[in-house]
């Protein structure tokens, strides 16, 4: 019976938990126009056939 009655505040206490995060809103650090553009920051992959590839494998393992 102790159990049940523990399993029943948790889940309500968890239920209360999510209702009251929802309802918040969150206000992001940068808008999405702020958000840095990954393909102009990050070079190309080097190919496949390269020697860099093969560090980079190495490197990996």
């Amino acid at each position: 019976m102790k159990s049940l009655r523990l399993t029943i505040i948790a889940l309500l206490m968890a239920v209360s938990g999510m209702a009251t995060a929802q309802a918040q809103k969150v206000q992001p650090y940068l808008s999405v126009d702020q958000l840095p553009n990954i393909i102009k920051c990050l070079p190309a992959p080097p190919d496949t056939t390269s020697e860099l590839f093969a560090h980079d494998v190495m490197r990996y393992y």
